[in-house]
Formats: structure tokens, C-alpha cells, sequence
């Protein structure tokens, strides 16, 4: 028979009970998460939008500058390098030039870059290959290119406001332009073969 008086207030729960209900909460979280999110975006091929990637207060104002069109000489916008550098688009005429846009977060463009990288190693010395990694932190984006191999030059678009230049509306999103800087093709989807790289590539030689 309990000797503990009728009013007495109810004993408190043990600190190891109370610390293992919270980390099996968090086993558990943890689990759904990955169930539910990570594990189906290890086979999405879907595009990332533009809005998906920032919000109207973050991106850049358009400033009425010109806008790239196909058959049109490109805007010559000038990137930075994950160096530092600066490239000018107008350095680059005498080849034809392919530019990818990309992100991290963007399963399509994980799966695209070691395509372009074979295309770069083919066709290097004839024609110009840029990555262009959109708004995120350099660290995301030199983590990226690690982990894909890729290895021709790759430059930052922090605002997306070059992207936009570019007709972008969703990652990955690839330019060609030919060798004296008209804008041959501007292709806002994924490349999932290297015969469409280099039928773009040989209709802007």
C-alpha cells in the first residue's frame, strides 16, 4: 500500500527518460525527413525556377539594360571568377562559347555538368566552355565542382542578375554563342545527352 499523502504533487520524470523521448524524437524527424525530402530528390530531374531560388526582394533591379536574343550579338556582361577574376564575354570571341547556368540545390544540373566537362575535354581548344554557379555562397558552389569533376573555367552570377540577361527562368539553363558573340541558342532545359550539346555546338560553329 502507497504511504505518499493524497495531495502530494506527482513525482518528477527521470532526466535519462526525459532526454531519451527527445532524441527518439529527433531519430524520428530525422528519418521522415529524409524519406519524405532527400531520398525522392536523388532521382529528380525536375528544373529549379528562378523563384525558387530567390525572392522579388533579392534579386537584382533591372537596370533597362539589353537582353540576350538568338540571332542577336549577346549583351557583353562580364563575370567573376571563383578567383576573383574578371571574364568579359567579349574576351571570348573567336570561338564559339557555351555557357551553363547552374546551383547545387539543382539535381538536373548535378547530372549535366560532368556531360558538359566530357564536351570541354574534346572540344576545349575550339571552343569555350563557362560555368556560371547562381546565387548562392561560393562555398556551395566550389563544393559543387568538386564533387562533379568538372574542370573549365567557372565564374558567379550572385544576384541571378545574368541569368535573367540570358532569358533564364529555371536551372539548368545553357547559352551558345557563336565565335563573334551572336547568341545562337539559348536552352532553358536540362542537356541529358551529349549528342543535343553538340548539335547546339556545331549549329553555332
Amino acid at each position: 500500500m502507497s504511504t505518499e499523502p493524497e495531495n502530494a504533487p506527482p513525482r518528477a520524470r527521470s532526466p535519462h527518460k526525459f532526454i531519451g523521448a527527445i532524441l527518439l524524437a529527433a531519430a524520428l524527424a530525422l528519418f521522415v525527413s529524409w524519406l519524405v525530402v532527400l531520398r525522392p530528390a536523388l532521382d529528380d530531374n525536375s528544373a529549379i525556377g528562378v523563384d525558387d531560388l530567390v525572392n522579388s526582394d533579392a534579386r537584382a533591379p533591372s537596370d533597362g539594360g539589353p537582353t540576350a536574343e538568338v540571332g542577336k550579338i549577346a549583351p557583353d556582361v562580364t563575370l567573376k571568377g571563383f578567383d576573383g577574376a574578371d571574364v568579359a564575354l567579349s574576351s571570348l570571341r573567336g570561338k564559339p562559347t557555351v555557357i551553363n547556368f547552374w546551383a547545387s540545390s539543382c539535381v538536373p544540373c548535378i547530372k549535366e555538368m560532368p556531360l558538359i566537362e566530357r564536351a570541354y575535354a574534346e572540344l576545349g581548344g575550339d571552343v569555350n566552355f563557362v560555368g556560371v554557379d547562381v546565387f548562392e555562397s561560393p562555398d556551395l558552389g566550389r563544393d559543387m565542382i568538386t564533387r562533379t569533376g568538372v574542370t573549365y573555367p567557372q565564374t558567379v552570377d550572385p544576384t541571378n542578375e545574368v541569368l535573367t540577361t540570358f532569358g533564364g527562368v529555371q536551372l539548368p539553363h545553357t547559352v551558345v554563342l557563336t565565335a563573334n558573340g551572336t547568341v545562337s541558342a539559348l536552352h532553358n532545359e536540362a542537356i541529358t545527352d551529349d549528342e543535343v550539346l553538340r548539335d547546339l555546338i556545331d549549329a553555332a560553329s
